[in-house]
């Protein structure tokens, strides 16, 4: 059964599709998708209807249309507000320093770990135990999280490590005598 989902464009993002690829042009940059990756069988069938407010109007089953909607939602904030997500440096000595294109750790561990920054991801330190990481794409952000924060995780017996700005770490009791 075939249902229809429309999506209303911000007035700030340009759409365009050509073969099978969804392009969003806005104030921060731009991103594109492959609608094949999301429709194998040739199911999915997309209609971009320029009215005084753009709609992307999308025919297909209820799954392919659930993971899509949000996902074309998603980049469309991405091209007009960016995502931002905060890495902060838990524990006694922990600090972050950024140096031309790379961020230097120094997590307690014997050496320091550099790691190179992407092209696509801005990097700020406002404090030098807090890191901000600022991208058009939320999938690309989150990557870049998880990766940095895998450098040091936190550990439950002090909460020492990398950690999300509003994450708790679950706390455990040390040995008893």
């Amino acid at each position: 059964m075939k249902i229809v989902k429309q999506i209303q464009v911000h007035p700030l993002v340009q759409v365009n599709f050509k073969n099978n690829l969804l392009f969003f042009q806005g104030p921060l940059g731009s991103l594109q998708i492959n609608l094949a990756l999301f429709d194998p069988k040739s199911q999915l069938s997309l209609q971009l209807v320029e009215l005084p407010n753009p709609i992307i109007s999308l025919y297909g089953t209820k799954k392919q249309l659930t993971s899509l909607c949000s996902l074309l939602e998603m980049y469309m904030e991405g091209v007009t507000q960016g995502y931002m997500m905060q890495l902060e440096a838990v524990g006694v000595g922990y600090k972050m320093s950024i140096e031309n294109d790379s961020i230097h750790f120094r997590v307690g561990l014997s050496h320091s770990i550099s790691v190179r920054i992407p092209s696509d991801i801005k990097v700020f330190l406002p404090k030098p135990v807090t890191l901000v990481i600022f991208g058009i794409d939320k999938q690309r952000v989150s990557q870049i999280v998880a990766q940095l924060r895998a450098i040091k995780l936190p550990e439950p017996y002090k909460g020492k490590g990398l950690r999300h700005k509003s994450e708790h770490v679950f706390r455990k009791e040390g040995k008893k005598k």
